[in-house]
């Protein structure tokens, strides 16, 4: 039965049995909320944002006097609390504080072996990271290497700590991170009717690296650097990645670095809403001695709807069950509700995963509309639900 106070993880066995329950290790006694958390092949990532129920507030909410979601508020000064757990043995492996950020997604989580070098720094994404961030030196204390300035060496010669580069045992957490002010946004989801979207009130889907080692946050980079076009700039909606909700990745790729993910996606075009479907790179950015270098162009595919047409949250289902490999990752179909708000009707809409930008492969007209979703899921005939 659910706790008193705070919050429990539990481990099932394949038949439902319940093998095991832990309690969650919170910063503070005071009631939060946890909407979703990320898996590896081996670890649980709990990234608790500090939206924390108000004392002052406590009684009435829990007593239906009062709105209990109107009755949280953000705590900057708290920051955002990380908590790693084995699943094997369900042990708290790390917990800490990060810099404050605000989530309610992720696109998963893996595990990787890596050389990491301390001695270089620098990150080569056009937009800065709003955290502090060196390459693989560690948050908070780290000095940022002047991008231009020489080392004294010659091009590919390098100094003894960076041959001497320690392999870590690394967690990379895929975490969609709030753009703006999580009470803006709460404001908003209060009245969706008189809400008004902009960036800020999407995310920006990011990989934060935690060293397994020592349970440092090393980077907080975005996953695919951000598009000019989705902050007001004048570049092209494919020049990176949108303000995104739902990230959704290939069921064959969880547990393990995937090579795409799919978001909705913003593109400031007028219509208020998600007005998009983008496809992200994963392997656009890679470290090359310490430095994380990105590639721009061809990391990011969008569809874009007509003005007032709104889709909802994509369903990857895969063409073959089970594991697949990087190369046929995309291997698959996008499914998800349209909403045409012109004529009151929705449609079920399939693209080929490959090809988002091409030709529809079917589209199912209904006629009735469907109240805006979020997620889902499919099922094979013959089989459970996924």
């Amino acid at each position: 039965k659910p706790p008193a106070g705070g919050f429990q993880v539990v481990k099932l066995a394949p038949d439902g049995r319940v093998e095991k329950v832990v309690s969650l290790p919170l910063d503070t006694p005071q009631f939060t909320l946890i909407h979703d958390c990320a898996m590896s092949d081996r670890f649980l990532a709990f990234i608790v944002p500090p939206w924390k129920l108000r004392l002052d507030k406590v009684a009435g909410a829990l007593s239906g006097a009062t709105s209990f979601g109107h009755s949280f508020d953000w705590r900057d000064d708290l920051g955002t609390y990380l908590v790693i757990i084995e699943k094997a043995t369900m042990e708290v492996v790390h917990q800490g504080t990060i810099p404050a950020m605000s989530t309610y997604h992720f696109a998963g989580a893996y595990e990787e072996a890596a050389e990491v070098p301390a001695s270089k720094g620098g990150s080569r994404d056009e937009h800065d990271d709003p955290f502090e961030f060196c390459g693989y030196t560690g948050f908070g204390d780290a000095e940022c290497a002047d991008d231009d300035a020489g080392d004294g060496k010659e091009d590919g010669e390098k100094d003894g700590e960076d041959e001497l580069a320690p392999t870590r045992e690394l967690l990379h957490i895929l975490v969609n991170r709030l753009n703006g002010d999580r009470r803006a946004l709460e404001a908003n989801f209060s009245s969706m009717y008189d809400s008004v979207w902009d960036p800020a009130g999407y995310n920006t889907l990011c990989d934060y690296v935690v060293d397994l080692g020592t349970g440092a946050l090393l980077s907080s980079e975005a996953l695919v650097p951000t598009g000019d076009a989705a902050w007001g700039g004048k570049g092209d909606i494919d020049d990176g990645q949108l303000p995104m909700e739902f990230p959704v990745t290939a069921p064959g790729a969880r547990l393990r670095k995937p090579r795409f993910v799919y978001t909705l996606g913003f593109t400031g075009g007028g219509a208020g809403y998600f007005d998009s479907v983008q496809k992200l790179d994963a392997g656009a950015c890679k470290w090359r001695d310490g430095v994380r270098v990105c590639q721009r162009s061809g990391a990011h595919k969008t569809r874009v709807m007509p003005p007032g047409v709104f889709p909802s949250e994509v369903e990857f289902v895969p063409k073959k069950a089970g594991e697949v490999s990087e190369e046929e990752e995309d291997d698959g179909y996008l499914l998800y509700l349209e909403y045409d708000s012109r004529v009151h009707r929705s449609s079920l809409v399939i693209l080929d995963a490959a090809d988002i930008e091409g030709k529809e492969l079917a589209r199912v007209k209904m006629p009735y509309h469907v109240p805006h979703t979020f997620h889902g899921t499919f099922k094979r005939a013959g089989e459970g639900a996924r």
